[in-house]
Protein backbone atom coordinates (compact mmCIF):
# COMPACT_ATOMS: atom_id res chain seq x y z
CA UNK A 1 0.00 0.00 0.00
CA UNK A 2 1.39 3.28 -1.23
CA UNK A 3 3.07 5.34 2.13
CA UNK A 4 2.45 9.73 1.66
CA UNK A 5 4.91 11.88 3.43
CA UNK A 6 3.96 14.04 6.31
CA UNK A 7 5.26 17.68 7.32
CA UNK A 8 4.48 18.67 10.80
CA UNK A 9 5.54 22.75 11.53
CA UNK A 10 5.47 23.92 14.76
CA UNK A 11 5.70 28.17 14.58
CA UNK A 12 4.67 31.02 16.29
CA UNK A 13 1.05 31.60 16.35
CA UNK A 14 1.18 34.88 14.65
CA UNK A 15 3.06 33.18 11.06
CA UNK A 16 -0.04 31.02 10.79
CA UNK A 17 -1.56 32.26 7.80
CA UNK A 18 2.09 32.91 5.79
CA UNK A 19 3.27 29.27 6.57
CA UNK A 20 0.18 27.88 5.12
CA UNK A 21 0.06 29.36 1.98
CA UNK A 22 4.07 28.46 1.98
CA UNK A 23 2.77 24.99 2.02
CA UNK A 24 -0.07 25.62 -0.40
CA UNK A 25 2.28 27.11 -2.67
CA UNK A 26 4.62 23.67 -2.29
CA UNK A 27 1.88 22.07 -3.68
CA UNK A 28 -0.08 20.48 -0.37
CA UNK A 29 -3.49 19.57 -0.81
CA UNK A 30 -4.55 20.63 2.42
CA UNK A 31 -3.08 22.09 5.79
CA UNK A 32 -4.50 20.84 9.03
CA UNK A 33 -4.29 23.88 11.84
CA UNK A 34 -3.84 23.20 15.41
CA UNK A 35 -4.25 25.83 17.82
CA UNK A 36 -3.65 24.94 21.42
CA UNK A 37 -5.60 28.87 22.07
CA UNK A 38 -8.82 27.31 20.40
CA UNK A 39 -8.77 24.04 22.37
CA UNK A 40 -7.78 26.09 25.80
CA UNK A 41 -10.93 28.63 24.97
CA UNK A 42 -13.07 25.04 24.56
CA UNK A 43 -11.84 24.07 27.70
CA UNK A 44 -12.53 27.18 29.93
CA UNK A 45 -16.02 27.28 28.31
CA UNK A 46 -16.78 23.86 29.94
CA UNK A 47 -18.22 22.98 25.72
CA UNK A 48 -15.42 20.44 25.47
CA UNK A 49 -14.83 16.77 27.52
CA UNK A 50 -11.36 18.01 29.69
CA UNK A 51 -10.68 14.66 30.38
CA UNK A 52 -9.96 14.09 26.34
CA UNK A 53 -6.86 16.82 27.47
CA UNK A 54 -5.99 15.52 30.75
CA UNK A 55 -2.01 15.76 31.25
CA UNK A 56 -1.65 18.02 28.34
CA UNK A 57 0.63 21.02 28.40
CA UNK A 58 -0.88 23.77 26.43
CA UNK A 59 1.61 25.32 24.65
CA UNK A 60 -0.06 29.19 24.08
CA UNK A 61 1.55 31.21 21.36
CA UNK A 62 2.50 28.13 19.16
CA UNK A 63 0.53 26.59 16.23
CA UNK A 64 1.43 23.15 14.35
CA UNK A 65 0.41 22.84 10.88
CA UNK A 66 0.38 19.46 8.94
CA UNK A 67 -0.10 18.58 5.33
CA UNK A 68 0.15 14.75 3.62
CA UNK A 69 2.38 15.18 0.18
CA UNK A 70 2.07 11.69 -2.17
CA UNK A 71 5.62 12.05 -2.59
CA UNK A 72 8.66 12.71 -0.37
CA UNK A 73 10.55 14.70 -3.05
CA UNK A 74 7.53 16.81 -2.50
CA UNK A 75 7.57 17.25 0.73
CA UNK A 76 11.36 17.73 0.84
CA UNK A 77 10.71 20.72 -1.12
CA UNK A 78 7.62 22.01 1.20
CA UNK A 79 10.59 21.85 3.64
CA UNK A 80 12.72 24.04 2.63
CA UNK A 81 10.55 26.22 1.40
CA UNK A 82 9.49 26.57 5.23
CA UNK A 83 12.76 27.22 6.20
CA UNK A 84 13.72 29.56 4.08
CA UNK A 85 10.38 31.30 4.83
CA UNK A 86 11.19 31.40 8.71
CA UNK A 87 14.58 32.94 8.09
CA UNK A 88 12.91 35.84 6.16
CA UNK A 89 10.46 36.23 9.25
CA UNK A 90 13.15 35.68 11.81
CA UNK A 91 11.20 33.19 13.49
CA UNK A 92 11.84 30.01 14.79
CA UNK A 93 10.21 26.95 12.96
CA UNK A 94 10.39 23.11 14.06
CA UNK A 95 9.84 20.88 10.77
CA UNK A 96 9.84 17.08 11.14
CA UNK A 97 9.29 14.47 8.01
CA UNK A 98 7.32 11.75 8.72
CA UNK A 99 6.79 8.44 6.44
CA UNK A 100 2.34 7.65 6.75
CA UNK A 101 1.50 4.40 5.65
CA UNK A 102 -2.07 5.27 2.95
CA UNK A 103 -5.29 4.03 5.18
CA UNK A 104 -8.02 1.95 3.26
CA UNK A 105 -10.60 4.52 4.91
CA UNK A 106 -13.62 2.33 3.80
CA UNK A 107 -12.41 -0.64 5.73
CA UNK A 108 -11.57 2.10 8.82
CA UNK A 109 -14.97 3.05 8.12
CA UNK A 110 -16.40 0.10 8.89
CA UNK A 111 -14.47 -1.02 11.68
CA UNK A 112 -16.64 2.22 13.42
CA UNK A 113 -19.98 0.13 13.06
CA UNK A 114 -20.02 -3.12 15.58
CA UNK A 115 -22.69 -5.56 16.57
CA UNK A 116 -24.46 -4.44 19.80
CA UNK A 117 -27.36 -5.45 21.89
CA UNK A 118 -30.29 -3.60 22.45
CA UNK A 119 -32.43 -4.41 24.87
CA UNK A 120 -33.19 -8.05 26.38
CA UNK A 121 -33.49 -9.81 22.79
CA UNK A 122 -32.50 -7.87 20.00
CA UNK A 123 -29.32 -7.70 17.78
CA UNK A 124 -28.09 -4.86 16.07
CA UNK A 125 -25.50 -5.74 13.18
CA UNK A 126 -23.85 -4.08 10.35
CA UNK A 127 -25.41 -5.31 6.92
CA UNK A 128 -21.87 -7.44 6.53
CA UNK A 129 -21.94 -8.71 9.50
CA UNK A 130 -22.35 -12.89 8.53
CA UNK A 131 -21.27 -13.47 12.07
CA UNK A 132 -24.82 -14.79 14.18
CA UNK A 133 -26.48 -13.27 16.96
CA UNK A 134 -26.57 -14.30 20.70
CA UNK A 135 -28.26 -17.03 21.64
CA UNK A 136 -31.91 -15.37 22.64
CA UNK A 137 -31.47 -12.66 20.34
CA UNK A 138 -32.84 -10.95 17.19
CA UNK A 139 -30.93 -10.46 14.57
CA UNK A 140 -31.26 -6.84 12.39
CA UNK A 141 -29.04 -6.09 9.87
CA UNK A 142 -28.74 -2.21 9.36
CA UNK A 143 -26.75 0.17 6.46
CA UNK A 144 -25.23 2.50 8.37
CA UNK A 145 -24.11 4.51 5.42
CA UNK A 146 -28.41 4.61 4.62
CA UNK A 147 -29.54 7.70 7.01
CA UNK A 148 -32.40 7.77 9.31
CA UNK A 149 -32.01 5.97 11.72
CA UNK A 150 -29.20 3.03 12.17
CA UNK A 151 -29.74 2.37 16.33
CA UNK A 152 -26.64 4.14 17.55
CA UNK A 153 -28.78 6.78 19.07
CA UNK A 154 -30.21 7.21 22.20
CA UNK A 155 -33.52 7.83 21.11
CA UNK A 156 -33.87 5.02 18.72
CA UNK A 157 -32.27 2.61 21.19
CA UNK A 158 -35.10 3.99 23.75
CA UNK A 159 -38.10 3.27 21.17
CA UNK A 160 -37.02 -0.20 21.02
CA UNK A 161 -36.92 -1.08 24.33
CA UNK A 162 -40.10 0.01 24.55
CA UNK A 163 -41.26 -1.39 21.35
CA UNK A 164 -39.86 -4.43 22.58
CA UNK A 165 -41.45 -4.14 26.00
CA UNK A 166 -45.11 -3.34 25.03
CA UNK A 167 -45.34 -5.58 21.36
CA UNK A 168 -47.23 -8.78 21.84
CA UNK A 169 -46.74 -11.49 18.84
CA UNK A 170 -49.42 -10.55 15.83
CA UNK A 171 -49.99 -6.63 16.80
CA UNK A 172 -50.01 -4.47 13.84
CA UNK A 173 -47.22 -1.08 13.84
CA UNK A 174 -47.67 2.05 12.65
CA UNK A 175 -44.43 4.00 12.32
CA UNK A 176 -44.79 7.40 11.68
CA UNK A 177 -41.67 9.54 10.91
CA UNK A 178 -39.88 6.07 10.31
CA UNK A 179 -36.82 7.12 8.14
CA UNK A 180 -34.53 3.85 7.80
CA UNK A 181 -37.84 1.69 8.74
CA UNK A 182 -35.68 0.36 11.51
CA UNK A 183 -38.19 0.67 14.22
CA UNK A 184 -40.86 -1.53 12.42
CA UNK A 185 -38.81 -4.00 10.70
CA UNK A 186 -37.18 -4.83 14.30
CA UNK A 187 -41.30 -4.91 15.58
CA UNK A 188 -41.56 -7.68 12.47
CA UNK A 189 -38.54 -9.28 14.19
CA UNK A 190 -40.10 -9.49 17.25
CA UNK A 191 -43.13 -10.95 16.06
CA UNK A 192 -45.67 -8.26 14.53
CA UNK A 193 -47.98 -9.04 12.06
CA UNK A 194 -47.85 -6.32 9.76
CA UNK A 195 -45.88 -2.37 9.85
CA UNK A 196 -47.43 0.54 7.89
CA UNK A 197 -44.43 3.21 7.91
CA UNK A 198 -45.13 7.26 6.59
CA UNK A 199 -42.32 9.80 6.36
CA UNK A 200 -42.05 12.89 4.83
CA UNK A 201 -38.90 12.73 2.92
CA UNK A 202 -39.07 10.68 -0.18
CA UNK A 203 -35.52 9.89 0.59
CA UNK A 204 -36.53 7.32 2.98
CA UNK A 205 -38.28 4.96 0.31
CA UNK A 206 -35.29 3.47 -1.16
CA UNK A 207 -33.33 3.31 2.70
CA UNK A 208 -36.49 1.22 3.65
CA UNK A 209 -36.83 -0.68 0.61
CA UNK A 210 -32.86 -1.80 1.18
CA UNK A 211 -33.16 -2.54 4.80
CA UNK A 212 -36.54 -4.53 3.97
CA UNK A 213 -34.10 -6.97 1.60
CA UNK A 214 -31.83 -6.93 3.86
CA UNK A 215 -33.79 -8.24 6.89
CA UNK A 216 -35.69 -10.45 4.60
CA UNK A 217 -38.68 -8.42 4.95
CA UNK A 218 -41.96 -9.14 2.09
CA UNK A 219 -43.83 -6.53 0.66
CA UNK A 220 -47.19 -8.03 2.24
CA UNK A 221 -45.24 -7.19 5.47
CA UNK A 222 -43.84 -3.82 5.02
CA UNK A 223 -46.06 -1.29 3.80
CA UNK A 224 -44.31 2.71 2.96
CA UNK A 225 -46.29 6.00 2.33
CA UNK A 226 -44.58 9.15 1.98
CA UNK A 227 -46.50 11.82 2.74
CA UNK A 228 -47.14 14.77 5.79
CA UNK A 229 -49.62 12.87 8.36
CA UNK A 230 -49.92 16.15 9.90
CA UNK A 231 -51.32 17.61 6.68
CA UNK A 232 -51.87 15.25 4.51
CA UNK A 233 -56.09 14.76 5.06
CA UNK A 234 -56.05 11.73 2.39
CA UNK A 235 -53.30 10.09 3.84
CA UNK A 236 -55.03 10.71 7.56
CA UNK A 237 -57.89 8.74 6.35
CA UNK A 238 -56.19 5.95 4.58
CA UNK A 239 -54.43 5.34 7.72
CA UNK A 240 -57.86 5.73 9.62
CA UNK A 241 -59.59 3.21 7.39
CA UNK A 242 -56.87 0.58 6.84
CA UNK A 243 -54.19 0.66 9.06
CA UNK A 244 -55.34 1.37 12.80
CA UNK A 245 -52.60 -0.49 14.80
CA UNK A 246 -52.01 -2.11 18.42
CA UNK A 247 -48.61 -0.04 18.71
CA UNK A 248 -47.96 3.41 17.16
CA UNK A 249 -44.24 4.77 16.83
CA UNK A 250 -42.99 8.51 16.43
CA UNK A 251 -39.43 8.99 16.80
CA UNK A 252 -39.22 12.28 15.35
CA UNK A 253 -38.59 15.54 17.45
CA UNK A 254 -40.51 17.38 20.54
CA UNK A 255 -42.15 19.39 18.26
CA UNK A 256 -43.63 17.03 15.59
CA UNK A 257 -44.70 15.03 18.77
CA UNK A 258 -46.81 18.09 20.03
CA UNK A 259 -48.35 18.29 16.98
CA UNK A 260 -49.05 14.82 16.35
CA UNK A 261 -50.80 14.74 20.05
CA UNK A 262 -54.06 15.75 18.49
CA UNK A 263 -54.41 13.71 15.78
CA UNK A 264 -52.90 9.76 16.57
CA UNK A 265 -55.68 8.83 18.56
CA UNK A 266 -57.39 7.93 15.26
CA UNK A 267 -55.01 5.71 14.27
CA UNK A 268 -54.97 3.65 17.44
CA UNK A 269 -56.74 0.62 17.58
CA UNK A 270 -58.59 -0.49 21.02
CA UNK A 271 -56.02 -1.06 23.81
CA UNK A 272 -53.52 0.57 21.45
CA UNK A 273 -50.25 2.11 23.09
CA UNK A 274 -47.89 4.98 21.75
CA UNK A 275 -44.36 4.93 21.65
CA UNK A 276 -43.01 8.50 20.96
CA UNK A 277 -38.95 9.40 21.43
CA UNK A 278 -36.50 11.72 19.99
CA UNK A 279 -37.61 14.60 22.83
CA UNK A 280 -35.01 16.72 24.63
CA UNK A 281 -34.80 16.31 27.94
CA UNK A 282 -35.63 20.19 28.25
CA UNK A 283 -39.04 19.06 26.50
CA UNK A 284 -40.07 16.40 28.09
CA UNK A 285 -42.65 18.16 30.48
CA UNK A 286 -44.03 20.03 27.82
CA UNK A 287 -44.83 16.66 25.54
CA UNK A 288 -45.92 14.98 28.85
CA UNK A 289 -48.49 17.36 29.86
CA UNK A 290 -49.61 17.90 25.77
CA UNK A 291 -49.75 14.11 25.25
CA UNK A 292 -52.52 13.85 28.86
CA UNK A 293 -54.36 16.77 27.21
CA UNK A 294 -54.56 15.00 23.88
CA UNK A 295 -56.16 12.27 26.09
CA UNK A 296 -53.16 9.89 26.79
CA UNK A 297 -52.23 8.55 29.60
CA UNK A 298 -48.25 8.27 30.04
CA UNK A 299 -47.34 5.06 31.20
CA UNK A 300 -43.60 4.56 31.12
CA UNK A 301 -40.58 7.03 30.51
CA UNK A 302 -37.10 6.47 30.14
CA UNK A 303 -34.24 9.16 29.91
CA UNK A 304 -30.23 8.87 27.95
CA UNK A 305 -28.27 10.94 27.24
CA UNK A 306 -30.39 14.13 27.36
CA UNK A 307 -33.14 12.54 25.67
CA UNK A 308 -36.59 11.37 26.96
CA UNK A 309 -38.75 8.40 25.29
CA UNK A 310 -43.08 7.48 26.65
CA UNK A 311 -44.83 5.20 26.31
CA UNK A 312 -48.61 6.04 26.85
CA UNK A 313 -52.15 4.86 25.76
CA UNK A 314 -55.30 6.39 25.14
CA UNK A 315 -57.03 8.03 28.86
CA UNK A 316 -60.53 6.72 28.34
CA UNK A 317 -61.86 4.65 25.44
Amino acid sequence: MKEYTQISIKIPSQCEEAFTMCLFEAAAEGVEVEDPAIIQAHLDAGDWDASVFDGQQMELGEVGLRSLFPERELAEAAAEAARQLAAELGVTATIQLEQIPEVDWQSKWKESFVSIPVGERLWLSPAWDENRAPEGRVKLRINPGQAFGTGDHATTRMALCFLEEHLREGESIIDLGCGSGLLGIAGLKLGASHVTAVDIDPVCGPSVEEHCRLNGITEEQFTFHCGDVLSDEKLQRKLRRDNKADIVVANITAQVIFDLARIVGRFMSPGARLICSGILDEYAPDIADRLVNCGMAVIGEMHEQGWTSFACVPAYE
